[in-house]
């Protein structure tokens, strides 16, 4: 059936028109609805450096007991390197970098015939555990080499779009805003990594080593920070080029300290003494991920978009009927030209019935039912 009637077939249209816009601008342009996508996965190596300049201890606040006026301690500041500073010294994926540590020099004093009672603190403290900042660790350096794979899609495709290493790449670091605070440019001819700041790693999570930590009467410097740095690469947008973004996120309420325990013999040889340093260390600890969305053109994705797109565009067809049935002042009108109504089957199902049964009757008691 046709309905002529101008309002609802403006309104027909305008509903087509507007699913028709949604699909080509949002699901096809914007959205890229006719592109597989995929998650890459990869690898990260990291570096430390300490700052080529001299570090002035006298010009850093921390180092001098006013870091927001906690810890209440006036600690000291140590200048260590970089092989002193991070611990371990290589990880996978992970960094720690160490900004406050606490040493303590311990002596065995369990003897062979000492009980086992006697024997409840078998290492003792030399002196009294001294605790230190590292100064200007927002200085240090770190340097960045990673590369990546898209699983799927790097077996199809042997290009480069699909799988490399960074120095093939363009690259930026953005802070939580989305504003690019650096970038690093593509150089196939070198092997150097990206190179970047602490301080610009806590720029991008918008984090600061002075701000409270999760016990408020320390600073993060003291206590730590847990950082994580997702490496993202993609090919979605219109460039068409791959490339990756830097994105830092600090865990919130998530400290991070590490022990480190160096053992040794002090003495001569007729009274060893066995020794030991213990340090407790508190930093950053960054953590990297290598992500992001590879994009490649499918047909049956871009298939299954336009079944979905003729499935909506019947959307507005189910609207308009909703509305001529059941809203518009001439809906009875609508539903008598729409619906042609037949006689009542319940009714004729019962009469069928009826004469079914008394036929069968005659059938039984062929004399009686000619009585009646």
């Amino acid at each position: 059936m046709r309905v002529k009637d101008r309002y609802l077939g403006m309104l027909r249209l305008l509903l087509i028109l507007g699913i028709g816009i949604y699909i080509i601008i949002n699901v096809l342009i914007v959205n890229k609805g006719y592109n597989a996508t995929e998650i890459p996965v990869g690898t990260v190596r990291s570096s430390l450096k300490m700052p080529a300049s001299a570090i002035n201890r006298a010009e850093l606040g921390y180092c001098q007991g006013k870091d927001w006026d906690f810890p209440k301690e006036n600690f000291k500041c140590a200048i260590w390197d970089e092989h002193y500073v991070r611990y371990p010294t290589e990880e996978i994926n992970g960094l720690f970098i160490t900004s406050r540590i606490q040493e303590t020099s311990q002596t065995y004093q369990c003897g062979i015939t000492d009980t086992d009672e006697a024997c409840q603190a078998p290492f003792v403290d030399e002196d009294e555990p001294e605790t230190k900042f590292i100064a200007g660790i927002e200085f240090y350096t770190v340097g960045l080499q990673h590369s990546f794979r898209s699983p799927t899609f790097s077996q199809e495709s042997n290009s480069k779009v699909y799988q490399g290493s960074s120095n093939a790449y363009a690259g930026r670091i953005v802070d939580k805003d989305g504003t690019v605070i650096g970038t690093f440019p593509a150089d196939t001819t070198s092997d150097k990594p990206d190179v970047l700041t602490l301080a610009t790693l806590l720029q991008a999570a918008g984090a600061d080593l002075s701000n409270p930590s999760n016990d408020p009467n320390n600073s993060q410097r003291y206590s730590g920070i847990v950082l994580v740095v997702s490496i993202d690469y993609t090919n979605a947008d219109t460039s068409s080029t791959t490339h990756y973004t830097y994105r830092v996120t600090a865990i919130p309420n998530a400290d991070y300290k590490i022990f480190e325990v160096a053992t040794g013999i002090s003495g001569d040889a007729a009274s060893r003494t066995a020794t030991r340093r213990l340090t407790k260390r508190a930093g950053p600890k960054v953590i990297f991920v290598v992500s992001g969305e590879m994009v490649k053109f499918d047909f049956q994705v871009l298939l299954v978009q336009l079944v979905s797109a003729m499935g909506l565009l019947s959307v507005a067809t189910i609207i308009v009927e909703m509305l001529m049935l059941y809203v518009m002042p001439l809906r009875k009108r609508y539903s008598e030209a729409k619906f042609e109504e037949t006689i009542d089957f319940s009714t004729l199902r019962d009469t069928e019935e009826a004469a079914l049964n008394n036929r069968a009757n005659c059938d039984s008691d062929p004399v009686n039912y000619t009585s009646m």
